[in-house]
């Protein structure tokens, strides 16, 4: 038993410091969160949210605003919905939350003319200041578009980003599965053709 202490070394054992466990319960736990489900939404105001610097895809959605879905519609269709109005191009961001929470925000790109709605620019502007800081969304009704609140700690000293530790493509599955369009006759296109 030559070389092991036995004894710890001395300590107050009511040290708070001594006695007290780490926060990063997942990494003593040696456990890493498992996601079922990462919701496509937009970062409420209440949200601190960092945006990742690489993730995102430009891609063609369907936005059913008023039933909160959102379709992410196959390349070989994006042609024949190109003139639905339900449908746009859309850059998808891989975002988290201050607290680990991971989710998909949507941005609503410019149109064909080139043209930016205001509200879609803002958050787009902001997304792209989010790489690098924490960042919070306020709309504000009266100017007609969002407002960003940014820590502002240098980059550096900001607390990191808990980025889940899943690829890209996983990201996707997880936000789209069961929100895809890959048909003319998906039965949400035959709803809004009144088919059903």
């Amino acid at each position: 038993m030559t070389g092991i202490a036995l004894n710890p070394p001395l300590r107050d054992p009511f040290d708070p410091a001594f006695l007290g466990l780490s926060q990063d319960f997942v990494c003593e736990a040696e456990v890493a969160r498992k996601w079922e489900v990462i919701k496509v939404e937009k970062p409420s105001k209440e949200r601190t949210f960092r945006v990742h610097p690489t993730m995102r895809l430009r891609c063609m959605l369907l936005v059913l605003k008023e039933d909160n879905e959102t379709y992410l519609i196959q390349p070989h269709l994006h042609q024949a919905l190109a003139s639905n109005p339900l449908c746009g191009i859309y850059t998808v961001h891989c975002c988290v939350s201050k607290q680990g929470t991971p989710f998909v925000w949507p941005i609503r790109m410019a149109g064909s003319d080139g043209r930016w709605n205001v509200w879609h620019k803002s958050a787009w502007e902001i997304a792209q200041t989010a790489q690098t800081r924490w960042a919070r969304m306020e709309s504000n009704r009266d100017a007609g578009y969002y407002v960003p609140v940014y820590d502002l700690k240098p980059p550096e000293r900001q607390q990191p980003p808990a980025w889940p530790d899943m690829p890209f493509r996983d990201w996707l599955e997880l936000a789209f599965k069961g929100f895809t369009i890959d048909s003319l006759d998906h039965p949400v296109l035959k709803r809004l053709r009144l088919e059903d």
